[in-house]
């Protein structure tokens, strides 16, 4: 599978960018629930300091605030290591059209996957945060990868949603602006794991523009095709 991958932080000055199309997410199977792991523990560096703490996904979501993010410092997604870190913020002041990029095309997709790096999801936190803050929706997608024979099931969207917690829906609502909504309810369809989010005070705005790329009428699944 051919993997997107988003430009390096260092190259956000002279970085466009690129075009948002409309989101595109076919499937003839139903979607499946995400796994419930609100009583599953894991240790967690929720300080500066190098201890970690044991918590259940509970307990570690109710530190994760705002411009803050829990990232799986661990090159391994077999035994990841959780810290909860510090957002940057996206400086906007030289990217060109910047003002009409966010204004006119919505939503913006931002892509993961079970093995992407903690750069990569950081940049997309970073990006997500800036879009939501200057009233557009994004729309994250987890896709499952190319699997390899010695470790399959490291690559699928079921077994992330159960024990990446750092690309589970619930942490990236919790790192996103005070006021950061879930337009629907997460889908999750044979290997994607899909979700849409939005600032309450931009919801009647954004509405009115979602009418223009959405079928009349289309409610529920229907909006996400």
């Amino acid at each position: 599978m051919k993997i997107r991958r988003a430009p390096l932080v260092s190259s956000h000055v002279q970085w466009r960018p690129p075009a948002i199309q409309r989101p595109i997410f076919h499937s003839d199977h139903p979607p499946e629930p995400l796994p419930d792991v609100s009583q599953k523990t894991f240790r967690v560096r929720v300080d500066d300091s190098d201890v970690t703490v044991k918590l259940s996904f509970t307990e570690a979501l109710a530190f994760v605030k705002p411009s803050t993010y829990l990232a799986n410092v661990s090159k391994s997604i077999k035994t990841p290591k959780f810290s909860i870190l510090p957002l940057q913020k996206v400086s906007f002041s030289k990217i060109k059209d910047w003002e009409d990029f966010v204004r006119n095309r919505i939503p913006k997709k931002l892509f993961l996957w079970p093995s992407c790096g903690a750069d990569h999801l950081k940049e997309s936190l970073m990006w997500a945060e800036a879009y939501i803050s200057e009233g557009c929706q994004v729309e994250f997608r987890v896709r499952g990868e190319t699997p390899t024979k010695s470790n399959k099931k490291y690559h699928e969207v079921g077994w992330a949603a159960a024990n990446a917690y750092h690309l589970r829906p619930e942490f990236i609502l919790a790192a996103m602006p005070e006021g950061t909504k879930m337009v629907d309810e997460p889908l999750r369809m044979e290997n994607h794991l899909v979700w849409k989010m939005e600032h309450e005070k931009y919801v009647a705005r954004n509405e009115r523009r979602l009418k223009r790329i959405i079928p009349k009428g289309a409610t529920g699944r229907q909006r996400w095709r």
